[in-house]
């Protein structure tokens, strides 16, 4: 896991760094709880940042998570002027990763390491969610020219072909002109590049749900 901090920079110009953790978290799916990370400021740096700004800003850790995981974004600004704890509190964030400014999708990359592609489509009778494992990093050629998994892009890829979840029959004719999983590899691309966690598309008459997942269990 990379090193993540928070970098803080006052209206004026300052700027400070503070250490963050990964903290274990939960989400609700499929009828039980699963853990993920997220980044924890503990509360010796809560307190240095409270100083730092030099305002009581005991909720501004609370402003910055509460944006990462609602938001998704790894950056932002506060600008507080009318509430008395934290009044004229003008100030922008960002998450570094190795001391570089990161993206959500970084952050929770090099925090989280398994991610699964569920998959759910108007064809299925049995109520059972496809479920496919991604890879992080993007396939490149090296100077040998042999195919390699290079993980430092903030990308994710199928760990295995969909062909099975991609409903890709002879009775729908999509195995004929070869041009539905295409369709659907397409579909998912935002999933991948980490700008969405779902997606619901229409292909061919089929109506699917794609879902991005931090756990296997269906």
């Amino acid at each position: 896991m990379n090193t993540i901090t928070l970098e803080v920079t006052l209206r004026g110009g300052e700027k400070k760094v503070f250490p963050l953790y990964g903290q274990a978290s939960e989400y609700h799916q499929a009828d039980s709880w699963h853990e993920f990370l997220i980044p924890y400021l503990d509360h010796l740096a809560d307190v240095h940042l409270e100083m730092f700004t030099g305002t009581d800003c005991g909720m501004l850790w609370e402003i910055i998570i509460g944006n990462f995981i609602e938001g998704q974004t790894a950056s932002g600004e506060v600008n507080w002027d009318d509430e008395d704890d934290v009044a004229g509190c003008h100030l922008s964030w960002q998450m570094l990763l190795d001391g570089k400014p990161a993206t959500y999708a970084e952050v929770d990359q090099s925090l989280n390491c398994d991610y699964w592609l569920k998959i759910k489509s108007s064809r299925q009778t049995d109520g059972i969610l496809g479920s496919i494992p991604l890879d992080k990093g993007q396939w490149a050629v090296n100077a040998e020219g042999a195919y390699y998994l290079d993980k430092t892009v903030p990308v994710l890829t199928l760990a295995d072909a969909i062909y099975e979840a991609a409903e890709v029959d002879a009775e729908n004719g999509t195995d004929e002109d070869g041009t539905h999983y295409g369709k659907v590899l397409e579909a998912i691309e935002p999933i991948f590049n980490r700008t969405t966690e779902c997606v619901k598309a229409t292909i061919d008459g089929i109506t699917y749900t794609f879902t991005l997942s931090r756990c296997q269990g269906s």
